[in-house]
């Protein structure tokens, strides 16, 4: 994008949610009285789709990378 005849880059971040995989389904964290996560392999589970949304978001050339709203239902 041009400003004042100058390039100028603009960061680009992801709005919204992206796809969850199959196999991370249900709540991720627990409710104010409850643990953060739910159980040790469900942390495991997001943990990896975030790392796999990022990785997207990397590879699209997004300059500012989010968790993708991978902890909602």
């Amino acid at each position: 994008m041009k400003i004042r005849d100058e390039e100028v880059r603009l960061p680009c971040p992801m709005i919204g949610e992206y796809p969850r995989p199959q196999w991370l389904q249900g709540r991720v964290s627990g409710y104010l009285n409850e643990p953060l996560y739910r159980s040790m392999d469900l942390r495991i589970a997001y943990e990896d789709a975030v790392r796999l949304a990022a990785q997207d978001q990397e590879l699209d050339g997004l300059d500012i990378l989010a968790d993708a709203e991978q902890y909602m239902p």
